[in-house]
């Protein structure tokens, strides 16, 4: 027969075997909840390329395409495959998308143009550019940061929240002029260091999203 000691210990230890499991429940709902809510805030966003897009689920016919050109994905919880020269990261359970990955080997400087054309046509003016090799949207819930809004955050101290970025960069300069035979204006004949061909890409991708999921780089 138990003992009134004996039923209190047993008291103690179901209370704490059910409090922990309540508490672990609790955690894991609220993570859940959080992933959903932002893949929701990224999605309304229409970050969108080739018809993909950022946080949204996989059309049926895309789902196809993804099983068809399957790749290996050095990440658990992910998928990856290639679609038409873009590369796509989806989450294996809700085959949301991650992240959309372009990239150009050995390109020429009229197709850098034209591919940042077609991103400036889409995302309007970036965030941030560097050195003409660099270009960059940053978005919050509420769209995308302008440069002025990014650069007086910078000057305050203020960090932005954000949830989705458009990052292309080059080997070459986007902007940068060359003549005829490679030379580059201002600069006298076999003067010229400029490359006319350099490898290109651009992401689109979330980073809070990835963070959930990746504990090696992605893609």
């Amino acid at each position: 027969m138990m003992t009134t000691k004996s039923f209190f210990l047993f008291l103690i230890i179901c209370f704490v075997f059910f409090s922990s499991t309540c508490l672990t429940i609790g955690l894991h709902a609220t993570e859940t909840e959080s992933l959903s809510r932002l893949y929701s805030e990224v999605e309304a966003l229409k970050l969108t390329r080739n018809g993909y897009v950022l946080a949204a689920q996989l059309t049926e016919l895309q789902k196809e395409t993804a099983r068809k050109n399957r790749l290996e994905s050095s990440t658990p919880g992910t998928d990856k495959f290639t679609d038409n020269g873009l590369t796509i990261v989806t989450d294996s359970k809700t085959d949301r998308i991650l992240l959309i990955m372009k990239s150009i080997d050995n390109a020429s400087k009229h197709t850098v143009r034209d591919l940042v054309g077609s991103l400036f046509m889409a995302y309007d003016e970036p965030t941030v550019s560097a050195h003409d090799m660099v270009v960059y949207w940053a978005y919050g819930t509420k769209g995308k940061y302008s440069t002025l809004e990014f650069e007086d955050a910078k000057k305050r101290g203020e960090t932005l929240r954000i949830i989705a970025t458009v990052k292309l960069q080059s080997e070459i300069k986007i902007m940068g002029t060359t003549q005829s035979g490679g030379q580059s204006s201002g600069q006298s004949s076999g003067q010229s260091s400029e490359k006319l061909t350099g490898n290109i890409y651009y992401i689109i991708s979330s980073q809070p999203l990835l963070k959930h999921f990746h504990t090696a780089t992605l893609p």
